[in-house]
């Protein structure tokens, strides 16, 4: 019956007494119940289909979020060995410096050392320039700024800042 939830049942209406006006009454009633029911069951599944889609969209959002810590990993990574990179080659532009320093001192032409220098300076900025253009920001390094790095590596290395000329390295470049 209707206590059971079964709603498609009516009280048949026979007389137009009290009992016909009661039997009114509650097929009128079993039909807002049936009809509120349905308001009740629309909602709920439009509730269902907004919780799927907002899971979905969450889901979305997680899935970027991870590509954007990847994406981060992978920055911070690639600065790092462009960091590193860059230490190589401030030793190299560095000892090449004062190489070059002893040849001119010593009167002579080092044609290879002035090579070595412009290839290491051209890296290092192709460096600086791809790792900052993948920042968003734009470079170009002056040699100033590499010349003065390498002479604080220097003093930071032999602990003085006196002339690096007595500095005779231990290998003869071609």
């Amino acid at each position: 019956g209707v206590s059971g939830g079964d709603l498609s049942r009516r009280a048949p209406v026979t007389t137009e007494d009290e009992v016909g006006v009661l039997a009114e009454a509650f097929n009128d009633m079993v039909a807002k119940l049936e009809s509120s029911q349905s308001e009740l069951e629309g909602i709920n599944r439009t509730l269902e289909e907004r919780v799927e889609e907002r899971t979905a969209a969450l889901m979305e959002s997680e899935d970027k979020l991870q590509q954007i810590k990847k994406m981060e990993a992978v920055g911070r990574l690639a600065g790092g060995v462009a960091h590193d990179f860059n230490n190589l080659l401030g030793v190299i532009t560095g000892t090449v410096d004062l190489l070059l320093m002893e040849k001119k001192e010593a009167g002579e032409d080092a044609p290879g050392l002035r090579d070595v220098k412009k290839s290491a300076a051209e890296s290092d900025s192709a460096v600086a320039a791809s790792w900052l253009s993948g920042a968003g920001r734009s470079s170009n390094p002056s040699p100033s700024a590499r010349t003065s790095s390498c002479r604080i590596r220097w003093e930071c290395w032999t602990g003085s800042s006196e002339n690096t000329s007595r500095f005779r390295p231990f290998w003869t470049p071609r």
